[in-house]
């Protein structure tokens, strides 16, 4: 697989991962949007993980791995957008 979508797409796992905390200590009493982002963070951080490994390592992954991980990628941040949304009103 291309280097270089390899490169932004753990880039933008690295960002999801950010939001992801952010959320996480934002005071929000409902505990179903806690447990989310918690999933969501262990989700992104072992995307980034393995796809900064593959990078570093020179290894590529299959072009369906990157796909994959970039169409999560843009739901997590969706749902992270609606939750701050929501929070923010």
């Amino acid at each position: 697989m291309n280097k270089r979508l390899n490169v932004l797409v753990s880039i933008l796992w690295v960002i999801t991962s950010a939001l992801d905390i952010v959320i996480f200590f934002v005071n929000t009493s409902n505990i179903r949007e806690k447990v989310t982002m918690a999933v969501l963070f262990l989700c992104s951080s072992s995307f980034a993980y393995e796809g900064i490994r593959s990078i570093v390592l020179g290894t590529n992954i299959g072009k369906n791995t990157v796909i994959f991980r970039l169409i999560v990628g843009i739901i997590s941040i969706i749902i992270q957008s609606i939750v701050l949304i929501r929070y923010f009103r």
